[in-house]
């Protein structure tokens, strides 16, 4: 529960997004997310780049989606098509948010620009640290990719359970967050 919290803590604060009022306007409105160019939301959707995000440019990029993953044109999406569309849908928010939060442009996030969107706390450097698989203070856009990714849930989890931040586990530490401690008995 600790690992899932985490990591749409720290994805829900970096998409900023407002559905509540994106959907307020209508059709054809226009809507301008949280915080102009600082979202990824508005850096996905903003087709005409003029700082605001309508529903025809949501539909459009939706629609291009759909139609991208349709490989056989039959205006209905196979579970393998769907499947298709959300892992091509991850990998464009996983490298907007980079590029959201890559706010010195040298392609690589320092734990700073990685922590800027969140309430910078243990799991949060320890994810960071464990990620960087090269060790050189920064997350390459790859490291990032793998951090966020589907299948590394055990990368947030181990940096919630590593509470000294060694990057190991000991005993104590792995059956404290297994029987005990914020997310309770499992």
């Amino acid at each position: 529960m600790r690992i899932q919290t985490a990591s749409i803590v720290l994805l829900g604060s970096l998409l900023s997004i407002s559905s509540a009022s994106f959907a307020k306007g209508g059709s054809g409105s226009a809507h301008s997310g949280v915080s102009g160019k600082s979202s990824v939301f508005t850096a996905i959707y903003d087709t005409d780049g003029d700082g605001t995000v309508t529903t025809a440019e949501v539909t459009a990029v939706r629609t291009a989606d759909f139609n991208a993953v349709d490989t056989d044109s039959s205006a209905t999406l196979s579970l393998a098509e769907y499947q298709n569309l959300e892992t091509n849908t991850q990998t464009r928010e996983i490298k907007a948010m980079f590029k959201v939060l890559d706010t010195d442009l040298n392609s690589a996030l320092s734990l700073t620009e990685f922590s800027a969107n969140t309430t910078a706390n243990t799991a949060v450097s320890n994810a960071f640290a464990l990620a960087d698989s090269d060790n050189n203070s920064a997350l390459s856009l790859d490291e990032f990719t793998a951090l966020q990714g589907y299948k590394t849930g055990s990368i947030w989890g181990f940096a919630a359970l590593d509470t000294d931040a060694s990057k190991t586990l000991t005993l104590a530490e792995f059956l404290a967050g297994r029987t005990g401690g914020q997310g309770g008995k499992r």
